[in-house]
């Protein structure tokens, strides 16, 4: 594998430099090859080509990105201490702590605790990609 590696990495990183210069992803890696392996009875699995390295190039381009963004996130402040997802060291635990600690606080002092819960399934499916592009942009 480190042979393979010598070979690719300066075109890949090429591509990597290339897609995150421009915004847009190479369409050869939006595509998996898949192949269906068939077991006991009727069920039928898929399985990923073994040849095809695409997905793995693009678990690494991914990985970049998202240094990147942590990076920037974190140099401008634009993450609250209150935001966990996604980050080191943080979890659904201590995102929720507050929040139970306010809703205590509430009801120890004889008041009533009201909360909306809203769960968007794919969320990024939700976004309108231009109208956020356009917030990350200004």
């Amino acid at each position: 594998m480190r042979q393979f590696a010598k070979f690719v990495k300066g075109p890949l990183a090429h591509i990597y430099n290339m897609s995150i210069n421009s915004g847009k992803l190479p369409e050869k890696f939006k595509v998996a090859r898949e192949k269906p392996l068939y077991k006991k009875g009727d069920i039928v699995y898929k399985i990923r080509d073994q040849y095809n390295f695409l997905p793995i190039f693009f678990k690494i381009l991914e990985k970049l990105l998202y240094s990147r963004l942590i990076i920037f996130l974190n140099k401008y402040n634009i993450i609250t201490e209150v935001q966990n997802g996604f980050r080191e060291q943080k979890s659904t635990t201590i995102a929720i702590l507050p929040f139970t600690e306010r809703i205590q606080e509430a009801l120890d002092n004889g008041l009533q605790a009201i909360s909306i819960f809203f769960y968007l399934k794919k969320a990024c499916d939700v976004l309108i990609q231009k109208v956020l592009l356009d917030k990350l942009h200004s």
